[in-house]
């Protein structure tokens, strides 16, 4: 009796050391797949959107807790409705009609008439 008590001492704390390491395995799996998450959420507000280093610091820090996707999709609903003029698209779009000004050539009139003094 005393052995089997022992044994099952022993397979006691055998469970309770598995128990510890899949709970840690579990915690570092969500911990990855939260990083996977943040990653993928900070490119797409990248691609769509012109940030500041330091505006980006400031999303990266909201985005850091958002935990589900509908709540990213919300988030990112909320981004796009104030900050439509920093798209990248109209970042581009800007930067393509500023490129286009300097290209084209320069209009002079065909008799110029002279400064008066």
């Amino acid at each position: 009796l005393t052995k089997a008590a022992g044994e099952l001492d022993s397979t006691s704390k055998e469970i309770d050391t598995l128990k510890q390491e899949i709970a840690s395995i579990r915690a570092e799996s969500a911990q990855k797949q939260a990083e996977a998450n943040f990653n993928i959420r900070m490119a797409a507000l990248d691609e769509k959107f012109a940030l500041s280093d330091e505006f980006r610091a400031v999303v990266a820090k909201e985005v850091k807790v958002l935990d589900t996707q509908e709540n990213f999709d919300s988030y990112l609903g909320k981004m796009t409705l104030f900050l439509t003029p920093k798209t990248a698209k109209a970042a581009v779009e800007l930067s393509g009609s500023i490129a286009n000004l300097y290209q084209s050539p320069l209009i002079l009139p065909l008799n110029p008439t002279p400064l008066s003094d």
